[in-house]
């Protein structure tokens, strides 16, 4: 019967044929990883390139993008990872957090500093008026 394991310290007991005793323990407290894999997203390009060890990113919009779809894959499967920042995008500064979050709670914060363009004025009229008593210096 397969048993998984989770974290823990456990002890086992092995009999061999010549009816002797061993035991030994096993500690499977082990360091989940929380790096992603795979950070990807619909527009533009990340500053830099990815890297799993990079936590932070640089990545420029046109003032058109509104919503930006984050592909955010864990190395640990098990991993949850949880998106915030990529809806609703406003002009100029905005944020994208990316949080993997393991098992046993460890968190590594993935950081995307989104620049949306700003809306440039268009003059669309000009309206003006005509001054007939002009004093002349």
């Amino acid at each position: 019967m397969k048993k998984r394991l989770i974290i823990g310290i456990y002890i086992f007991g092995i009999i061999t044929i010549v009816n002797s005793h061993y035991s030994f323990a096993a500690d499977l407290n082990v360091q989940e990883s929380t790096s992603l894999k795979t950070l990807n997203v619909t527009v533009g390009n990340l500053e830099p390139g990815f890297s799993k060890d990079i936590t932070e990113y640089n990545l420029n919009i046109s003032k058109d993008i509104n919503e930006i779809a984050v592909e955010a894959i864990p190395e640990n499967e098990e991993a949850i990872v949880n998106i915030q920042g990529n809806k609703n995008i406003g002009q100029g500064e905005n944020k994208i957090y990316i949080d993997v979050i393991t098992n046993n709670g460890d968190t590594k914060r993935y950081t995307i500093n989104v620049n949306k363009e700003k809306e440039r004025l268009r003059l669309t009229r000009v309206k003006y008026k005509k001054y007939d008593n002009i004093t002349r210096f």
